[in-house]
């Protein structure tokens, strides 16, 4: 249910999550937004240095991302470099502020370098809303991992 790495929680919990909120939103006529977060660094484009740069920083990442967020707001692993927050109860609005948040919180997250230097991560957020931009968590997945590739 949790990735051992980062205490977040799995791609398919977040998805299940997802639809039991979805029916809720759907009864209730409340709002329901996703963000996608996918990161990376400005290390040099060696793949494999920015990859193992990348998973060494990731609790100071998550960390950051959780004081980003509500304690109603769930976090999912859906790899190892992007990650899917659910927010029960907000709109776009507040999604879109809630993005806000969690840049400043990622700004300030950097990840260490060999020369005891920080390196600023590249973050690449999306939010999408039920059911404005899709009407089930495969199609506003799609949505919002297009909206982060756009923004490379």
């Amino acid at each position: 249910m949790r990735d051992t790495e980062t205490q977040a929680y799995s791609a398919e919990y977040i998805a299940d999550c997802f639809e039991k909120e979805r029916s809720r939103a759907g009864r209730f006529r409340r709002p329901l937004s996703l963000l996608f977060l996918s990161i990376g660094n400005d290390a040099p484009k060696q793949e494999k240095a920015r990859d193992t740069l990348v998973a060494a920083a990731l609790p100071e990442i998550v960390d950051a991302i959780r004081k980003g967020i509500r304690g109603s707001d769930i976090i999912g692993r859906v790899s190892p470099d992007r990650f899917c927050i659910l927010l029960p109860e907000t709109d776009s609005f507040g999604s879109k502020l809630t993005l806000g948040r969690l840049r400043k919180k990622l700004h300030e997250a950097a990840i260490p370098r060999d020369n005891g230097s920080k390196s600023a991560l590249a973050q690449f957020l999306a939010s999408v809303t039920y059911p404005l931009d899709g009407k089930d968590f495969g199609e506003l997945s799609r949505v919002g991992e297009d909206r982060c590739r756009r923004q490379r």
